[in-house]
């Protein structure tokens, strides 16, 4: 159990798996609480996959519903490797190396009906490959194709649902008063549990100081203005 002493701030971890984790957390309002859950759900970034290019697709599947069910593919995601695309000096649509990834998709069928999964799927860098091996995509009879180049971002859920870093994030208040809570996330595992909320707060705080700056420059013009 972690404790600060000065604010008296405790943090159990009740439960804890590669996707979903549990805290109880006493001296932290229901506020907060919430405000760290909308923040895992819609700030938090991760990696999915944005432009699809089919070069062949002879399967039963159009290619509009094909990059559908693609790019809700979840991806691990390796936040110290890639930056969000508005933030990267590459300004190119398609991105760069710093914002960006490509994959691959290659399948012929031979003689037997093909099940493609993601584990077909292949990435330039390791760290950016599904989370499972086994999310089924479409089928292939004999002799079909599906050949297809990708490229994966980051990105919010506040953007669209494909990045949301959580699939489900409840908190609940411990106690009449709501000064202690119990905040559950669960996602689909492209983030490491802690990491996701760790992010999530230092999102938080991120904007907090912005927007503290900007009152810090407001009063600064109003003191200016009275003298």
């Amino acid at each position: 159990m972690a404790q600060n002493k000065k604010s008296n701030f405790k943090v159990k971890i009740l439960s804890q798996d590669t996707h979903n984790i549990a805290l109880e957390m006493t001296n932290v309002s229901i506020i907060m609480a919430n405000s760290i859950r909308r923040s895992s759900l819609i700030l938090v970034p991760t990696m999915a996959i944005e432009h699809i290019y089919v070069y062949d697709n002879t399967s039963v599947m159009n290619d509009q519903m094909l990059s559908l069910r693609i790019g809700h593919i979840p991806l691990v995601t390796d936040l110290n490797r890639y930056i969000l695309p508005h933030e990267c000096d590459c300004e190119s649509e398609y991105g760069c190396n710093k914002c960006s990834t490509t994959l691959t998709l290659n399948v012929t069928s031979g003689d037997d009906v093909v099940t493609v999964t993601s584990n077909d799927i292949k990435s330039q860098d390791n760290s950016s490959l599904p989370v499972s091996d086994n999310i089924p995509i479409t089928k292939l009879v004999e002799g079909q194709t599906l050949t297809l180049e990708m490229k994966a971002t980051l990105g919010r859920g506040d953007t669209h649902s494909k990045w949301q870093a959580a699939t489900v994030a409840i908190a609940t208040p411990l106690d009449e008063d709501e000064s202690s809570s119990i905040l559950k996330i669960e996602s689909n595992g492209q983030l490491p549990p802690l990491t996701r909320i760790n992010e999530s707060i230092s999102i938080l705080i991120n904007k907090l100081e912005i927007l503290q700056e900007t009152l810090k420059k407001i009063e600064k013009k109003q003191k200016t203005k009275t003298k």
